[in-house]
């Protein structure tokens, strides 16, 4: 699940209440990967693509390409200041990570005596 704070939700909701035209909501486009670091682009949509999944909190709509969804699984969404300027902190640590280990793949079986 996503986890997004109450003011990171206000301002998201003030930005799309804000836009020209109505959206269907905000794509998450992820890229990269744990060890080389992540990276999420952030974009109002106007509609939804075919292989989309959508989820809602509180008035904002989050879309994602289906296969995408894994990897925002345990995202946490915040509002923070840089240099004196509001925005969104975003934090991706995708279910499966196993970077405390050292490595970017799934851990592998254990392997029986036999």
């Amino acid at each position: 699940m996503i986890q997004i704070d109450s003011a990171a939700l206000s301002a998201l909701r003030t930005l799309a209440a804000a836009l020209p035209e109505t959206v269907a909501g905000l794509r998450l486009v992820p890229s990269g990967d744990a060890c080389q670091g992540w990276q999420l682009h952030l974009m109002w949509c106007r509609q939804r693509e075919a292989n989309d999944l959508c989820w809602s909190q509180e008035g904002v709509t989050l879309i994602a390409d289906r296969r995408h969804w894994p990897t925002l699984q345990g995202c946490e969404i915040v509002l923070a200041e840089r240099h004196g300027e509001p925005g969104l902190n975003i934090r991706l640590q995708p279910a499966g990570c196993q970077c405390e280990r050292g490595s970017c793949s799934p851990a592998e079986p254990a392997q029986r005596a036999g």
